[in-house]
């Protein structure tokens, strides 16, 4: 699924980058975003479900916040880095969704693209070595 939105949001945006509309442009950015939120809801619920399920509070806050403990858990900040770069993600994806006076252009997607893949990076950079944590 997480492979899907990735993928729909870069199939999308290379068939349609010449003439994207308002619609294309945020439909990229929100799936980009998901792409992120349920790689990382995925390992939260595989690794750490009692630290997720600790929280109750809205479900992208509560990734953020998952994150953010492991940081001050195992004293690494990448972590915390990776929760920013997650609430970044949220923003903008909020602003796609429900900011219609937000103009959208076809650079917005392009550093969307290049956040959400390095925050796969710094995603895998973490979990190949968290595992142990969980």
């Amino acid at each position: 699924m997480t492979c899907d939105f990735y993928k729909f949001a870069i199939d999308l945006y290379e068939d349609k980058k010449a003439d994207a509309n308002s619609a294309t442009i945020r439909t990229c950015v929100s799936r980009l975003y998901y792409s992120v939120y349920h790689v990382v809801l995925d390992w939260l619920v595989e690794h750490r479900s009692k630290l997720l399920s600790q929280y109750n509070c809205g479900s992208h806050e509560k990734l953020q916040f998952c994150l953010k403990a492991i940081s001050r858990e195992t004293k690494n900040l990448r972590f915390n880095q990776l929760a920013v770069k997650l609430h970044s993600l949220h923003s903008k994806r909020c602003l796609a969704d429900y900011k219609m006076q937000h103009i959208a252009n076809v650079q917005q997607v392009e550093l969307m693209i290049k956040e959400v893949e390095q925050a796969f990076s710094l995603f895998e950079e973490l979990t190949s070595s968290a595992i142990q944590i969980a």
